[in-house]
């Protein structure tokens, strides 16, 4: 099952991506990745005002509520994240000394986040809504391995840390290796939910999967590779720090490109 947005809450789309690509005068391609926001997680939060920064002129305004979520997540992660960071042991810091220092309650805690761990490294469970599935295609003819990295790219933004945060998560690692162990898991989460997805669209479009090589098959292999083009370009990101991800996303699909070959319209 790839759908893991909850019925009820779904407001008005508006994906920090396609912003950031409007403000540049560079429109969202069609059939692209695309995440549904509800509320306040319309936002990619970036640091403890990190969800103002990411709000531009063509990016809707948010309602009163949503303003008031994404206040509360970002005090819950930020009571997370600096009590990790003054503490040499993880096991000392506690959900119930992040809600006190938040000022909310545990219940209101649960709602933001599934763990302590998620807390401190600001993950939100990836989610794919219904209207990005209905209209991701894998036709014959359209270049498979760069419109499953962008989606998979999408699902990890929306669901994951901002830039500050993944600069002060490398620190927190080093600090609490555990950490690492839920940051795999979570990519892992990401990953299967798009893979479900890539081999269901698959199984309904017009190209030709070699014999012997199933549709799910053929969706892990896709959706590890645009894992591997990520992991390049965020590599990348720490020896060019002002580049924008997305620019990095397409020189890493690039070279992709011109080591595999693998291109769209190959009916591959």
């Amino acid at each position: 099952m790839y759908l893991l947005v909850p019925p009820g809450r779904r407001g008005r789309e508006h994906s920090v991506a396609a912003a950031r690509r409007a403000a540049r005068g560079r429109p969202r391609p069609r059939g692209r990745g695309r995440i549904a926001r509800h509320g306040a997680v319309a936002l990619h939060y970036g640091g403890t005002d990190g969800w103002r920064n990411l709000v531009t002129d063509t990016a809707p305004k948010l309602s009163l509520r949503s303003r008031k979520r994404a206040r509360t997540w970002t005090a819950i992660h930020s009571a997370a994240a600096t009590a990790a960071l003054t503490h040499d042991r993880l096991a000392d810091v506690t959900i119930e000394s992040i809600v006190t220092e938040a000022d909310v309650s545990a219940r209101t805690f649960f709602n933001y986040f599934a763990s302590k761990e998620d807390a401190v490294l600001g993950l939100r469970a990836p989610a794919i809504d219904e209207r990005t599935a209905a209209e991701f295609t894998l036709g014959a003819n359209e270049d498979a391995v760069e419109k499953v990295t962008r989606l998979l790219f999408d699902v990890l933004q929306s669901s994951g840390p901002g830039a500050e945060q993944r600069e002060r998560n490398t620190e927190l690692i080093c600090r609490h290796p555990e950490l690492a162990r839920r940051r795999i898991a979570h990519v892992d989460t990401a990953q299967s939910l798009v893979s479900d997805l890539v081999a269901e669209k698959l199984g309904e479009s017009d190209r030709t999967v070699t014999d012997g090589v199933g549709s799910r098959e053929a969706a892990q292999m896709l959706v590890l590779s645009a894992g591997a083009i990520i992991r390049f370009a965020m590599r990348s990101s720490i020896a060019e720090p002002g580049v924008d991800v997305e620019e990095l996303v397409d020189r890493a699909l690039a070279v992709f490109r011109e080591v595999v070959g693998f291109r769209g319209g190959t009916g591959r």
